[in-house]
């Protein structure tokens, strides 16, 4: 019997099991219809469970960058699954928060994993050789971390503390630098376009043009986003939704931000094979006519 140290995956591997079932119980609340929020209570209890399966170390202690890349690659990847996990189960419930207080729960449990996924996947692009790790699915992972980030940054800016949101836009800024430098050095379109999508967030969020009149794109698993960016700068900005009825961009001087959901009737020029579906051009659709047929589900302008 070897007397050297366990391996990596006999480390990890008590964690990653729990997560996939978990990944499952999830994937089975999502089909539920209605959905029942008691599902989602007792998926978030397991979850919390799941930490007690590493020391608690393993959880608060940065990753020493002269290790091998081996292994700060297998824990910081096993850390941003089960933060993907966590906010992958709140995030059909934070846009409810603003209605339904019982759901600020979830608007926070799924703020705190987004900053988690990206603060762990920065790290690990931090490590000796990791920034030419190329992983397309996993920069689309924390490009969708960003993305509850500013979904909240633009629909909830009043249940946020100042300093919280500097330190999420400063967060979000970040990553999409880190995305444009992997795409720069791995020519990969899914960070190159994920750091563009932020950097066209951002620059709504600060009241700038970015010297575009106007951005559409439908991005995998999300939808379609329209940017409408501001002929002049803004002071605050504030939210607007209707998601019942069409809502057509209207004439304004400010910054706006359209999101709908996924449609499984629209036809965009969208592959439905996995891998090219999410290297594909973002911004290509079939059609011209992109506000005839799609309902914006949320609405974010600014005044």
């Amino acid at each position: 019997m070897s007397g050297g140290p366990p391996s990596l995956d006999g480390i990890y591997a008590p964690l990653r099991y729990r997560l996939c079932v978990l990944m499952g119980d999830i994937i089975e609340r999502n089909h539920e219809s209605p959905q029942n929020y008691l599902s989602t209570v007792k998926i978030d209890q397991d979850l919390e469970q799941c930490r007690i399966l590493m020391p608690d170390d393993f959880w608060t202690q940065l990753p020493s960058l002269d290790r091998p890349l081996i292994d700060i690659y297998a824990g910081q990847l096993t850390k941003i699954v089960y933060f993907l996990c966590v906010m992958m189960l709140h995030m059909p419930l934070m846009l409810k928060a603003s209605t339904h207080r019982r759901h600020e729960h979830s608007r926070a449990s799924a703020q705190d994993a987004a900053r988690s996924v990206i603060t762990n996947y920065l790290l690990l692009r931090q490590a000796a050789d990791a920034e030419y790790i190329i992983c397309e699915v996993l920069d689309f992972q924390v490009f969708s971390a960003g993305m509850i980030l500013m979904v909240n940054l633009l629909r909830h800016p009043h249940l946020s503390t100042q300093e919280s949101r500097v330190e999420d836009l400063r967060l979000l800024e970040t990553l999409a630098e880190a995305l444009n430098r992997t795409a720069s050095l791995m020519h990969c379109d899914v960070a190159r376009q994920g750091s563009h999508v932020l950097t066209l967030l951002l620059h709504v969020q600060r009241g700038s043009n970015a010297g575009l009149d106007t951005f559409v794109a439908v991005m995998p698993y999300f939808g379609r986003v329209k940017i409408s960016f501001p002929i002049k700068g803004i002071a605050a900005i504030t939210t607007a939704e209707d998601a019942n009825t069409s809502l057509a961009p209207p004439h304004i001087a400010t910054g706006s931000v359209q999101f709908s959901e996924w449609s499984d009737d629209q036809d965009f020029a969208m592959t439905t094979d996995f891998d090219e579906e999410l290297v594909g051009d973002w911004s290509a659709m079939m059609g011209t006519d992109i506000d005839l047929d799609y309902d914006w589900a949320h609405f974010f302008e600014g005044h």
